[in-house]
């Protein structure tokens, strides 16, 4: 649509197969968002052009992903929930879908780049913890930001 909100053009539709697409973000010359897949009964990851052409499914794991976001580096972080692993994971891949890594082993939930695209701003979803951590963008050196628990 335009920046007026005027001249809205729908971009993907539901069908049978796929259901909902959410969570969008806009990065360069695509969009990426999750959609539900009725098939799995979960959420993938998925990037488009702007005008809703050339969509690629992106992540084939049968979990439920959520929140994709790019850095300035060419990385996809998102968190996904696998229902055989303990607990939602902060993971990276390339734009295209490959060089797909784990990068949290402890419940890592809500995830975001650093400007400069070193560093990985997430929340950590454990009872005992201070919420907010931080690491590298390869997923290490991870350091926590926060101490208190206040659930």
């Amino acid at each position: 649509m335009n920046n007026d909100g005027e001249n809205k053009t729908c971009l993907i539709t539901s069908s049978e197969d796929l259901g909902d697409s959410r969570m969008p973000f806009w990065a360069g010359a695509s969009i990426f968002h999750i959609r539900y897949l009725k098939d799995v009964y979960s959420s993938e990851v998925f990037s488009m052009n702007p005008n809703g052409e050339n969509t690629k499914r992106l992540t084939h794991n049968q979990a439920t992903d959520y929140y994709p976001r790019t850095s300035i580096g060419g990385k996809i972080i998102f968190t996904s929930e696998h229902k055989l692993i303990n607990g939602a994971q902060i993971w990276s891949m390339g734009l295209d879908g490959s060089d797909l890594k784990q990068l949290t082993d402890t419940q890592g939930y809500s995830c975001a780049w650093s400007p400069d695209g070193k560093y990985i701003v997430y929340t950590d979803s454990r009872r005992e913890n201070g919420r907010l951590w931080v690491m590298d963008g390869d997923g290490k050196n991870k350091r926590q930001l926060t101490f208190v628990h206040h659930f």
